[in-house]
């Protein structure tokens, strides 16, 4: 039970809460207070860009922050002012990116008034340019670190930062439940009906961005289709390049659109599909794909995201080379279909690594780094 006076408190501060984030700070929340501590949640409202892809979510308790935005030469700024209603606390959970006020005035050594932390990829090099200084001076100066991945805390010690207060947090999402086995109740008519046929269905999932959702990715899988007819293709998301999916869908009888995909819904969408195609960037759709046991065929050259660190080429995913072509991405899928037993193996070493991947996990690594920040 959560304690009715709470000796010390703990404010996350996010630019927008993603859809995705809810487990994580509801479990969050439950475990920091077994031992005392009070955590309040404050987040703003996504870019007119981001709004698009239908993603956002929603925490009962959570707060609306009071922004500003500040328009510079080639970047937007903003500044998040937590309320006073939720002062004081002990310590303030911050992202780090140029796109906060509070990481660039750190980064020009202007200090900082209350303990404070970063969460992020800790994406800091050794350039010489502006945004680089800028990013490396501020990510020196918390009283503790949480980064996603283990190479995240390699970037840090390199530059300085001492290991002793770096959290890896392992991102990671909630996990998949085994009620959702062979139940398909969440999807459309069509992809129901596909997955009685026993239809092999490909998925695009996630925000459609250009480089996820392009002509050359549709031709892709009408290659995939022209050599395997039973292959079926859905669509799940929204964003930027919905018109595509919705144009696809009306001239494939075998493409399905069917708009954002969440939750139960997203899973059950997972466990029909035999393969992600997913060309462009790759976030935590990494640890979808692991969880469910559905390889991801993608390809190299693109800005991936840090969870991409999670899968292994050949093992459970298939990176082909960027060529600008349609072809060798049909090409992998084509043969990974058609090589059952392949496919057997690359979905159970996807079950195997998702096991390091668990949300109960990442929660213990954040209430223990919450804990270390607070004593330190």
């Amino acid at each position: 039970l959560e304690p009715v006076d709470h000796a010390r408190h703990v404010v996350i501060l996010q630019e927008w809460l993603p859809q995705y984030r809810v487990p994580l700070f509801e479990a969050l929340k439950v475990r920091l207070a077994r031992d005392g501590i009070a955590l309040s949640l404050v987040h703003g409202d996504p870019t007119p860009a981001v709004g698009t892809r239908g993603d956002s979510g929603a925490v009962e308790w959570a707060v609306h922050s009071n922004e500003c935005r500040l328009g510079l030469p080639g970047r937007s700024v903003r500044y998040q002012r937590i309320p006073d209603s939720l002062r004081p606390f002990d310590l303030v959970v911050l992202p780090h990116r140029l796109a906060d006020i509070r990481t660039m005035l750190k980064g020009i050594a202007i200090p900082s008034r209350q303990r404070f932390a970063y969460w992020g990829h800790a994406l800091v090099s050794q350039a010489k340019n502006v945004p680089s200084l800028l990013l490396r001076s501020s990510a020196l100066r918390p009283d503790w670190w949480f980064t996603y991945t283990d190479v995240g805390a390699t970037r840090l010690s390199d530059i300085g930062y001492p290991v002793e207060r770096i959290t890896v947090l392992r991102n990671t999402i909630a996990g998949l439940g085994s009620a959702f086995v062979n139940d398909y109740s969440l999807l459309t008519p069509t992809v129901r009906r596909w997955v009685d046929e026993g239809r092999r269905l490909g998925c695009i999932l996630g925000a459609l961005t250009e480089d996820r959702l392009n002509p050359m990715v549709v031709d892709s899988a009408t290659r995939i289709h022209d050599a395997l007819p039973d292959f079926r293709l859905v669509i799940a998301g929204s964003g930027p390049m919905e018109e595509v999916a919705n144009r696809a869908a009306r001239e494939h009888p075998w493409i399905e659109h069917v708009g954002p995909c969440f939750g139960d819904a997203k899973w059950q969408l997972l466990q029909s599909s035999e393969l992600l195609l997913m060309p462009g960037h790759i976030g935590l759709l990494a640890v979808d794909s692991l969880i469910s046991g559905t390889p991801i065929i993608t390809q190299s050259g693109v800005q991936h995201s840090v969870e991409f660190e999670y899968l292994a080429p050949g093992e459970t995913c298939v990176v082909v080379p960027p060529s600008g072509s349609s072809e060798p991405l049909s090409a992998a899928a084509i043969s990974l279909l058609t090589d059952r037993n392949r496919l057997m193996r690359m979905q159970e070493s996807c079950r195997r690594a998702a096991k390091m991947h668990s949300l109960e996990d990442t929660v213990e690594r954040f209430a223990r780094g919450i804990i270390g920040a607070l004593d330190s």
